[in-house]
């Protein structure tokens, strides 16, 4: 119902594979966002019917705006509002540009891209051994091949376009013009945020928050050393299918953290779910 008045379709209508007009299709960058942001939300609430309660949130990339209206920084209808336009812009983009995950850490990468990387930059990294590339659509081709020959695994991530990178610079102005209303309200969850490594206190989570989310490298690594130092060792991915559960396994390697996902992809029942939540008890 929060996503609806800016997309003007139901994701519950995609997600069944409706037939219609108005309902597109799933792998539309701003189909899929706000279909992973409703997806997050809805994990994390029905987790807390089970009784699973988080003693702090961090969010990758879109995830963090799941991830600030789970923590309380924002309010359901912001975070739809944010998810929903941001993804709009993004289809301009679409076809330009790419991405592609490799496991070197983010000083051998960027060393690489600085002898042979034009239009490529490091966009995310994980941990310190997994970093990924984003920019022009052949570089990340040409990229690939040359990490792939030298016996590095790296491949490329399922998207058309190269978020945080320099590639989204032409939408930041409109973008930022769309989210100025947006404010973030202070949380009632601890939040770590993966744009500056910190914790946040929520009232900085406003419209130019997410131009540097979307523009920013994503920093998970820093966020998940400031979890640990903490104390934090159980993690839960809340999404549709554990795809940070390898880089979360390998963060949590030296400290015997626990590291579940939620569902898994073609396995969305609530069994599913059940399932997982007895692996966390175990």
């Amino acid at each position: 119902v929060a996503l609806l008045p800016h997309t003007g379709w139901s994701v519950t209508s995609v997600l069944r594979g409706d037939d219609g007009e108005d309902v597109p299709p799933l792998d539309r960058v701003d189909v899929v966002q706000p279909a992973l942001f409703a997806m997050g939300v809805g994990l994390a609430a029905a987790w807390r019917s089970l009784g699973l309660k988080p003693s702090a949130v961090v969010g990758h990339s879109q995830g963090e705006i799941a991830a600030a209206v789970v923590c309380g920084a924002l309010t359901l209808e912001d975070g739809a509002k944010v998810v929903a336009l941001r993804s709009r812009e993004l289809v301009s983009l679409a076809g330009r540009g790419g991405m592609a995950v490799v496991e070197l850490a983010a000083s051998e990468v960027t060393a690489l891209l600085e002898q042979d990387g034009d239009g490529l930059s490091v966009a995310v990294v994980n941990t310190p051994g997994s970093t990924v590339v984003s920019g022009d659509a052949v570089a990340i081709g040409a990229f690939v091949e040359r990490m792939q020959s030298d016996g590095v695994f790296c491949r490329r991530v399922e998207v058309d376009y190269a978020s945080h990178s320099a590639q989204v610079d032409p939408i930041l102005a409109s973008l930022s013009e769309s989210l100025a209303d947006v404010t973030g309200q202070p949380v009632s969850v601890p939040m770590f945020s993966t744009v500056t490594g910190a914790r946040v206190e929520g009232p900085e989570l406003d419209g130019a928050y997410w131009c540097r989310n979307l523009r920013e490298p994503v920093r998970l690594d820093r966020a998940l050393e400031a979890l640990q130092a903490e104390g934090h060792g159980v993690f839960v991915e809340v999404s549709a299918h554990p795809v940070l559960a390898m880089p979360l396994t390998e963060a949590c390697a030296e400290t015997s953290g626990v590291v579940v996902g939620s569902l898994r992809r073609d396995e969305g029942a609530l069994s599913t779910l059940h399932r997982t939540l007895g692996a966390l008890h175990t």
